[in-house]
């Protein structure tokens, strides 16, 4: 009988250690995606997380833990470095938040208060509470943990309190685009098969994000400016001329979902700042979306985008048209 009782205990030691790494990094496991309620569409689901998001108290956080440089050593590989980061220490109800939707979802649904002064700050905070599946990812979010954290490190003698000025609301931004994508689902991230999420947020947003991926290029006409050799004739003419029109690839793909809920799915690519073919392409359909093209085509074909002042007028357009397709818990049908 002690025999059994000593290999009884054994093994549930053996089971705590193999268990250890995850109870150890407990406070960052993956959240699956959010079942859509009964009758409910997936725009009432963004308008319903918005809201739990509004009604938790302020301040969200409680502070932050600083993590300074370690390693990570396993036998046979390259010693791994990481850090130093910080960890934001969520306050309870928040934390429970940031874990009740999964990334993409409230990525989505709370994306569009980063260009907000006044609610910026607490969303940043929540998005750099967002699960990460371990210490060592903390980099994900170090960016939004920084703004808060050590503010003055992006823009000087700014503060952590809201509101926030355009710098900060760039910074905020611009770090969005990393925690979004095909490639930040719930599968994804915990590394298994990616598989079908029906009658979920998570599962529509995909659907769009993976026909928007499946786009090449701007999906829009082709300009003929080969009678305007210098930049001047051709600024003239682009104020002339209409907004290409779209290619049938991209009329078909606005047809297929209802344009609020898309516009929501595609706002934080909206945002990417880069120059490559994939930023500026999402910018473009986006202004489609918006219904706005008229006014910034010319902008973004000159590439004024390269303007500060430019760039954040069109941030704090795009973004207060996202917070507008929701009114209260119920989505505004465009």
């Amino acid at each position: 009988m002690k025999i059994l009782r000593l290999l009884g205990l054994l093994l549930l030691i053996g089971v705590g250690l193999l268990a250890w790494p995850s109870l150890r990094d407990w406070r960052h496991d993956f959240v699956a995606p959010t079942p859509l309620l009964a009758d409910e569409t997936p725009m009432a689901a963004i308008c319903r997380i918005r809201t739990e998001f509004l009604a938790l108290p302020n301040p969200v956080y409680e502070g932050f833990t600083r993590h300074d440089r370690w390693e990570r050593q396993r036998l046979g590989a390259p010693t791994q470095r990481f850090g130093p980061f910080w960890e934001i220490d969520l306050d309870w109800t928040a934390w429970r938040f940031a874990r009740r939707h999964s990334r993409l979802e409230i990525v989505a649904a709370i994306g569009p208060y980063l260009s907000d002064p006044q609610l910026a700050p607490k969303a940043v905070a929540v998005l750099a509470g967002l699960p990460v599946g371990s210490r060592e990812r903390l980099d994900q979010v170090q960016t939004l943990s920084i703004l808060l954290a050590e503010p003055e490190k992006f823009v000087p003698d700014s503060v952590a309190a809201s509101p926030w000025t355009d710098p900060q609301l760039s910074f905020a931004q611009g770090a969005l685009r990393a925690l979004y994508g095909v490639e930040n689902s719930a599968d994804r991230l915990q590394g298994v098969e990616s598989r079908p999420h029906p009658n979920t947020l998570e599962g529509s947003l995909l659907d769009i994000l993976q026909a928007n991926d499946g786009l090449k290029g701007a999906q829009f006409e082709a300009v003929d400016v080969s009678d305007t050799p210098t930049y001047p004739d051709y600024d003239a003419l682009l104020q002339k001329l209409a907004p290409p029109a779209p290619l049938p690839s991209f009329q078909a793909f606005l047809k297929r979902w209802p344009r609020e809920l898309m516009a929501s799915a595609l706002f934080p690519l909206a945002l990417d700042a880069t120059s490559g073919d994939n930023g500026s392409s999402n910018r473009e359909r986006y202004m489609r979306i918006m219904g706005r093209e008229a006014a910034y085509w010319p902008l973004h074909a000159q590439r004024l985008f390269n303007s500060e002042a430019q760039a954040a007028a069109y941030r704090r357009e795009t973004g207060e048209f996202a917070r507008s397709l929701c009114r209260g818990d119920q989505p505004r049908k465009l």
